[in-house]
């Protein structure tokens, strides 16, 4: 949603830009997208982490105070890690000490993904305070940098990641991590909120991405199995009640195998997703008729 053009203050990427610490700086040949805006990336260092007094702040349990930086200078733009404890994904491979960045790489640091981008060819506008406010809100980032001179906004240079398709998927890398890392209790932290945002969505129904839908479903069997908790594989029933849809074969069949092992799962709430399911299925296809029959079966084995 554009914002009221008062509220805009563009980035002028042929103006020298000001930062409260170091006063005068060289003009910003790069910028970085974050979840509240594109944001310059001056020469020089721009630092990453939970502080308060860094230039991009992320507040995440999972991001260190001074976590990482990014160094411009005549050869580009560098990663270096400032001695993290979780490190960072680049393009969702894990980033060395230090490395080379190329423009469009995708950047993860906790739960934020952050993208390098050509300020000289694509000039962003500067995070506004609507911005902040919003990404505050849904998505935990703050960006230390003061507004340039004012002028006319374009928001087609405008790329806002904060539904809550893109935060599941998004999240999704970091909590595989964690989950290998074995540290269960700060992945099923980490992403409850998401996944709760994304059922909210799909139960007002709005629109949401097929991929969030499938990677939220992957994500709440995997802390089922970890957690032996069932209320995650009853998210997993309301998720594509609130859709109105079947669950894919492949999840049904897992979810007979899996509720074999964790008890308690909701056996109403199975029930009547199955009959809403049974009441259309003339409208559904070959595949989704058979995958209504799995459920019919997984009905039985809950209702036990």
């Amino acid at each position: 949603m554009a914002l009221p053009e008062s509220e805009h203050e563009p980035l002028d990427p042929d103006a020298p830009a000001r930062r409260p610490e170091s006063g005068l700086v060289p003009a910003a040949p790069y910028a970085l997208r974050t979840p509240a805006g594109p944001v310059a990336l001056p020469v020089g260092e721009t630092i990453i982490g939970r502080s308060g007094s860094v230039d991009v702040q992320l507040d995440s349990p999972l991001v260190s105070r001074q976590h990482c930086k990014l160094v411009v200078d005549d050869e580009g733009v560098t990663l270096v890690d400032l001695g993290s404890r979780n490190g960072m994904l680049v393009n969702d491979r894990f980033a060395g000490a230090s490395t080379r960045l190329q423009v469009g790489d995708r950047i993860t640091v906790g739960e934020s993904t952050l993208t390098l981008v050509d300020a000289r060819q694509a000039p962003p506008r500067s995070v506004t305070r609507a911005d902040l406010r919003h990404a505050q809100t849904q998505s935990f980032v703050a960006v230390r940098s003061p507004p340039p001179a004012a002028g006319p906004a374009d928001d087609a240079e405008v790329s806002v990641t904060t539904s809550a398709s893109a935060s599941v998927e998004m999240l999704a890398v970091v909590f595989d991590r964690l989950l290998a890392l074995g540290q269960l209790e700060k992945a099923e932290r980490m992403v409850t909120r998401a996944l709760a945002g994304l059922l909210e969505d799909a139960s007002a129904r709005q629109q949401v991405a097929d991929t969030a839908v499938a990677t939220a479903a992957r994500v709440a069997l995997r802390l089922a199995r970890a957690s032996r908790r069932a209320g995650w594989i009853d998210y997993v029933i309301r998720l594509h009640a609130a859709l109105g849809r079947p669950l894919p074969l492949a999840t049904v069949e897992e979810l007979l195998e899996l509720v074999r092992q964790v008890r308690g799962a909701d056996p109403l709430l199975l029930r009547k997703y199955v009959e809403t399911l049974q009441s259309r299925a003339a409208r559904l296809g070959p595949a989704e008729r058979f995958a209504v029959q799995r459920l019919e079966a997984l009905a039985r084995v809950v209702s036990g």
